[in-house]
Parts: C-alpha cells; structure tokens; sequence
C-alpha cells in the first residue's frame, strides 16, 4: 500500500509544480514588460501649477506644497512640506 501511495504524491507534487510554474511568469513584476512611455507635456498641461496637498494616515494630518513644472517640455514636480 505505501509503495503505491508514494507515486500518487510525487504525480500530485509534480502537477502542482507545473501549474505553479505556468503562472508564476505571469504574476513576476516586469518579466515580460517594458516601461510604460512618459506622458508628454501636453498630457500633464492640466495638472501644471501650485497645489496643496494633504495627507493623513491613522492620527496624523500633513500638508505639503507640489509644485508642477514644464520646462521647455520636461514636466518637472516638486514637493515641498510646510
């Protein structure tokens, strides 16, 4: 009986090996992915200025100032807290 018992957990393991395997390309972060393009100036003209943001986690309330930026077509941000 154990000798017939072993087989069938070494085809079991070996499935779940494979089935594992098959996905786990697809689940690694930038296995097969290339960097998204930056967006362009003309996609960030509506977010370009001064803005104030405000974060809180848990107790805590923070505010800082960004401050987005196009330079000759660079789009540059800045975050500074107050």
């Amino acid at each position: 009986m154990a000798r017939v018992v072993r087989p069938v957990w070494a085809v079991i393991a070996a499935a779940f090996a494979v089935f594992i395997s098959a996905f786990m390309t697809s689940a690694v972060p930038g296995a097969a992915q290339s960097a998204p393009p930056a967006p362009t100036a003309a996609q960030m003209s509506p977010f370009v200025g001064d803005w104030v943001v405000t974060t809180a986690m848990g107790g805590t309330q923070t505010t800082s100032t960004l401050s987005v930026k196009n330079d000759g077509g660079k789009v540059t941000a800045t975050l500074a807290p107050e």
